[in-house]
């Protein structure tokens, strides 16, 4: 009974939820971007290990949410093995993916895993960072209350 699109960008990723009128929005936008502040709910600086959870206020409100975000630092080696592990979960599991190129000429990559069920919608997104090694990992749930 629930309506959800995703979008991957370099850097980023958008994911909608959207039930009974109401609309619930995971954006992942690269530092310097902004977003409108209007119907914001939380902001999460992504570095380290975070987690956020988000309740139904009351009875009218019929989406509840849950997130963790958590980036690691890898070697020169380790990054090119992600990256390369990385590109095949995504064709193995047909996963929303945005391969590029960055001004240097390295490889990055962002990868979006969705896993719908009746009253939940689950995602992870991937997204390697070339110029620092680094790998940005969220796991998030939409689910209808």
């Amino acid at each position: 009974d629930y309506e959800a699109e995703i979008w991957v960008y370099p850097l980023g990723h958008v994911v909608r939820f959207q039930i009974d009128g109401q609309c619930l929005t995971e954006t992942v936008i690269q530092e310097g971007d902004h977003l409108p502040e209007h119907g914001l709910v939380h902001a999460l600086p992504c570095l380290g290990e975070k987690e956020f959870e988000l309740q139904p206020t009351d009875s009218t409100d019929s989406i509840g949410y849950v997130t963790t975000v958590q980036t690691e630092a890898l070697t020169d080696n380790l990054y090119l093995t992600t990256y390369r592990e990385m590109m095949d979960f995504a064709k193995e599991n047909d996963a929303l993916c945005h391969d590029w190129l960055d001004e240097t000429g390295a490889d990055n990559l962002s990868v979006l895993d969705v896993q719908k069920f009746q009253k939940e919608f689950h995602f992870q997104s991937y997204h390697l960072i070339n110029s620092c090694n680094m790998v940005l990992r969220t796991q998030s749930i939409f689910e209808s209350i």
